[in-house]
Formats: structure tokens, C-alpha cells, sequence
């Protein structure tokens, strides 16, 4: 495994040492770190970068092997005049398939004699809806906008909310979800499609008829003192008047939402309690019956915490 580094050569080129031009270590770093794995998730990232009206492509292919780049990964656009423009598309490719799994863009300002640091994620809540709409995937964003935590958002970031650039800043980088001081973890199961909803035991979980046939409530979390980036979220469902009945086992590591009362949030995990192409996996015989969540949160450094809900299911679904 190594990280990989690459400097936009034209930029510099473009830029130089020509007289009025800002000290040699202005500059922007792109730090790309990834919710999706690299190699089995992720088989490339293809990164077209702009700085100062130069432009650089370049394709990393991805994995945990000997030769191969994996996250965090390091793009760097250095010997910039101060406020040149810097901007970067990332897609992340899988085998043969011709649409990118995932596309973000991210863009700012240089900085007069500062190197900053402009990190960037690959959400997993972004993965791009292939043509058809029936992976469950999100639709592609309007032309000035990115998906960011799933939401189509402005990908330009003012300078001023940037910070130095640190070699080690996968593990420096401020982390709103664990600050320095960090107590004991804590997870919280809730509901919601694209916003956390708190949900008390004996609530009415509804069910949805997902795009590839099957059928899910939507499972939430609300953490406290656990990293942002990189924890796994475990969640499991049983149905105790329906042993047979089978359940997803969600275990991946999404990126969490920062919140004003200091919690962090992720919403819109699907837990799949039945499909239609089983004759003995049906929804019918779930309605109105007791659904059990059990929710484990893990992050990098090795803090867990856990947590369980009993709802009854709806007499239906959406």
C-alpha cells in the first residue's frame, strides 16, 4: 500500500517565479480519503485537476496491494499565485462499468505564502445512480454542484475555512464528531431517509418497496465521540414472530453529519426485511409485527458503542 502524491507540474510551469508572484509555498493539497474500499469497492480514481488555468489528468489504480494506491491519497498544486483558482474532479470507477461509481468535485483559492489543505471524501451516500434508477444510487447533481454527505452542495471552499497543510493530517485533522477531549461513546438508533429522526421503543416502522425488488425500513444513528470519518455502523433486524424471516446485515463505514448540539448523524441506512422474488421471504406476513434493531458503532480508534430498538412494523408499504 502506499500514498500517493501527485503536483500538478503545468501549474508550475504556468505560474513560475515571474516577478509579483506569491512565495513559493503558497499552495493547496487535496486530501481525498474514501468511504469506499479501495480495490474491491474502488478499482481506479481518475483525478482532473485545474490550477491557474492548467489542467493535469492522471489515474491511480486502486487496492491494498504491493504497487497499488490506496486512501488517504495526496493531490498537490503548489508554486500558486496568491487567490489562483484551484479545482479537482475525482471519479471512482469499478471494472469495466463506463459510469463512475462515485464523481466529486471540490475547488477554492490560493493562499499568499500558506500551503492549506482542502480535504475531500468519497461518501458512499454519493455513489452514482446507474442509468435506469434501479440500483437505489443518488440521481447526478446539477452542473455547479457536487454531492457532499449525499446532498447536492456548492463545491467551492472559501480559503479562510481551510487549514495548513499537515503530512500527517489523516490523523490531525480537527474532527467535529470526536473533539480532543472526548468522553465515552455513544450511539443512538433513530429512523429517516435523508434526516435523523429520533424513534422510541413501540413506534410504527415503515415499510418501503425499494427499486431491486426488496423491502426495508430506513435505520438512522446519532453518535457522540466517534470519528467522522471511517466508523463502521453495524445493524441487524430479527423478527421474533417470524424466525424464518430473513434480514439484511449492514456493516459498512459511512461518513458521519456534523449537528449544532455537538451529535453527529447518518441517515438513510436500508435494513431489507423481505423480497418479492422469495415465495418464503414475503412482506405480507410481517405487518403490524415487532422488529428488533441492534446497532454497533466502531471508528478507527477502536471506540465502540452500541445500542437497540423494538418497533412494529407498518400495516403496509410505500
Amino acid at each position: 500500500m502506499r500514498r500517493a502524491t501527485t503536483t500538478l507540474a503545468m501549474a508550475l510551469a504556468a505560474v513560475g517565479c515571474s516577478k509579483g508572484s506569491a512565495p513559493a509555498a503558497t499552495g493547496v493539497v487535496i486530501g481525498v480519503t474514501s468511504d469506499f474500499p479501495a480495490g474491491s469497492s474502488l478499482g481506479q480514481l481518475d483525478v482532473h485537476l485545474e490550477a491557474s488555468g492548467a489542467a493535469s489528468d492522471r489515474s491511480y489504480p486502486l487496492g491494498s496491494d504491493k504497487g497499488l494506491t490506496n486512501f488517504p491519497l495526496e493531490i498537490a498544486a503548489d508554486d500558486l499565485a496568491d487567490g489562483a483558482p484551484v479545482s479537482v474532479t475525482l471519479k471512482g470507477m469499478l471494472g469495466t462499468i463506463p459510469e463512475p461509481r462515485v464523481v466529486r468535485e471540490a475547488a477554492t483559492r490560493a493562499l499568499g505564502g500558506q500551503r492549506l489543505l482542502l480535504a475531500v471524501n468519497l461518501d458512499l451516500r454519493c455513489q452514482v445512480e446507474l442509468p435506469g434508477g434501479t440500483d437505489g444510487g443518488t440521481p447526478p447533481c446539477q452542473a455547479g454542484q457536487t454531492c457532499i454527505e449525499g446532498v447536492c452542495s456548492d463545491p467551492f471552499v472559501p480559503p479562510s475555512q481551510l487549514v495548513p497543510y499537515d503530512p500527517n493530517w489523516p490523523n490531525t485533522l480537527p474532527d467535529p464528531c470526536k473533539p480532543p477531549a472526548a468522553g465515552k461513546a455513544a450511539v443512538t438508533i433513530g429512523a429517516g431517509e435523508s434526516e435523523f429522526q429520533p424513534t422510541a421503543n413501540g413506534s410504527v416502522a415503515q415499510i418501503f418497496y425499494g427499486p431491486q425488488g426488496g423491502y426495508h425500513v430506513y435505520v438512522g444513528f446519532r453518535t457522540r465521540n466517534l470519528r467522522r470519518r471511517g466508523t463502521v455502523e453495524k445493524v441487524t433486524g430479527a423478527i421474533p414472530a417470524v424466525p424464518s424471516q430473513n434480514t439484511s446485515y449492514l456493516g459498512q463505514p459511512f461518513s458521519l453529519s456534523p449537528q449544532k448540539d455537538g451529535s453527529c448523524t447518518l441517515a438513510g441506512m436500508r435494513l431489507q426485511i423481505a423480497t418479492k422474488f422469495d415465495p418464503n421471504q414475503q412482506v405480507e406476513p410481517l405487518f403490524g409485527k415487532t422488529l428488533i434493531i441492534t446497532a454497533t458503532a466502531t471508528d478507527k480508534d477502536g471506540a465502540t458503542a452500541s445500542d437497540q430498538r423494538t418497533v412494529t412494523l407498518s400495516n403496509g408499504f410505500q
